[in-house]
């Protein structure tokens, strides 16, 4: 919009100002209702820039790199997080007898490296470590006794199959586990 200079009101006639007056309170209401149009575009704007994934139905992609930090549901309780004062912890006891034991004697010092094999420790500091053994697996006949063929009612009697004994079919990544590891399975599938 282009500046007009401003007109010399000394000069002009009260028709001429009447005249000035109206063009000028015209271009004012013009003025008045572009700025009302443009502060509500602005308004559209800033509330279009406020929205996110979490409160509108925008999905998360559209959140760019300004997502909001995710807040936790969890109300405060005063306390510090972990175990609490008075709390009685629970951990694996040592057991008395382990399946297994391994001595690991000193054989140089840790700050001068100097040589300490032939010396013999005089403390001894016992941890034990709690491993689940490797899956192994067991195969076990089971033989079923069959009486003599001297039958009244025909046929051959035969004893029950123990009551754990069952037919498995195992997944073929089970069955490939115990073939990798050299054990042989019958009739898998």
């Amino acid at each position: 919009m282009t500046e007009l200079p401003c007109p010399d009101l000394k000069n002009l006639t009260h028709a001429q100002k009447d005249e000035l007056i109206l063009f000028l309170w015209e271009q004012n209401q013009q003025l008045m209702r572009r700025v009302a149009q443009l502060e509500q575009e602005v308004a559209q704007l800033k509330e279009q820039l406020s929205k996110n994934s979490r409160n509108s139905s925008k999905p998360p992609s559209s959140d760019g790199y300004g997502k909001p930090q995710p807040k936790s549901q969890r109300k405060k309780s005063g306390r510090s997080s972990g175990g609490q004062c008075g709390h009685k912890g629970q951990t694996l006891k040592q057991v008395e007898h382990p399946d297994q034991s391994e001595d690991h004697e000193v054989t140089h010092c840790a700050h001068c490296a100097a040589d300490l094999s032939t010396h013999d420790s005089s403390e001894y500091e016992a941890r034990q470590v709690f491993d689940l053994p490797e899956i192994q697996l067991k195969v076990m006949n089971t033989l079923r006794g069959l009486s003599l063929p001297i039958v009244n009612k025909g046929g051959r009697p035969k004893s029950n199959n123990p009551k754990q004994v069952v037919t498995i079919y195992l997944s073929p990544e089970v069955t490939e586990y115990f073939r990798a590891r050299g054990k042989v399975l019958a009739n898998s599938h």
